[in-house]
């Protein structure tokens, strides 16, 4: 039986998603499925969750979002195939036609149905986690200030020009306001060569995020550097789980997260479909 979720269902839908994908902040979590139930279904059998999907509309970009995950015990079953009905009537009720989703693949791989639904595959990823042991950095960062901001501006376009070319993001040069940077700034750390910038990284929560090198810098180690600064940071502020994201076909970096400690312990691979309105 599918329904909305109560607050009776949340600790049980925490349970099923420590099972099926582990790694996440558990108390965020249960924060966020608190606060907004309207959008998230579960599926009921043998009085017991075994199926759940989140949806998220973004009107302001005309995009939907779809999460769904399965006990691995109640697969093939169509428990998937109605849940992720129920999301797409959601977000078609929002007139949202732009919508995107994403299946984990190392345990199972459920892609033909989603291209038979008429999406398409649009790139893939793995998430990293740190397995290494205890790191020491001397490295001296600063918090972001918008004083930074046409330098950082101009290392981040050039560093993800790549990523944004490969994946069809339009436009292919951009990057965060400085409204966006400012309200982030605690968790966004500089790595300064007198006014010049030599690298930055985001830190939210336990994930590392936004890791950009100054071309000019690049091949002198200072990506390893802020990689060794980010996990010291998160292991001397008892943040367990240090995690990061990489394309699949990004194997420089795959090759140094991996030289650091990070393992690969989850691979998704985010499909995406633009429906008839």
């Amino acid at each position: 039986m599918i329904r909305n979720i109560n607050s009776d269902d949340i600790y049980k839908v925490i349970e099923l998603l420590k099972a099926e994908i582990g790694g996440f902040n558990e108390k965020e979590l249960i924060e966020k499925l608190k606060c907004d139930t309207s959008s998230i279904l579960v599926y009921e059998c043998d009085n017991k969750i075994v199926g759940v999907s989140a949806t998220i509309a973004n009107n302001k970009v005309e995009k939907g979002e779809v999460t769904i995950y399965v006990s691995e015990a109640y697969r093939r079953r169509g428990i998937g195939g109605k849940l992720f009905s129920k999301a797409i009537d959601y977000l078609e009720g929002k007139h949202i036609n732009n919508i995107e989703t994403e299946i984990r693949t190392e345990k199972i791989y459920s892609g033909d149905f989603f291209i038979n639904m008429g999406f398409r595959k649009w790139f893939g990823y793995h998430k990293m986690m740190y397995c290494g042991e205890k790191v020491e950095s001397d490295l001296q960062l600063i918090n972001y200030d918008n004083k930074y901001y046409e330098c950082y501006k101009n290392v981040y376009e050039d560093c993800f020009f790549e990523l944004r070319s490969a994946l069809g993001f339009k436009p292919t040069r951009a990057c965060y306001s400085a409204d966006e940077l400012i309200n982030n700034k605690d968790n966004i750390f500089l790595l300064l060569d007198g006014k010049d910038l030599i690298g930055a990284v985001s830190l939210i929560n336990n994930e590392i995020d936004d890791l950009i090198v100054n071309e000019k810098y690049q091949g002198n180690g200072y990506g390893k550097k802020l990689l060794n600064f980010a996990i010291n940071y998160y292991q001397n502020n008892d943040v367990e789980n240090i995690s990061l994201g990489v394309v699949q076909w990004n194997n420089k970096a795959i090759k140094l997260y991996m030289s650091v400690g990070f393992k690969a312990v989850v691979s998704c691979e985010v499909y995406c479909s633009i429906r008839e309105k």
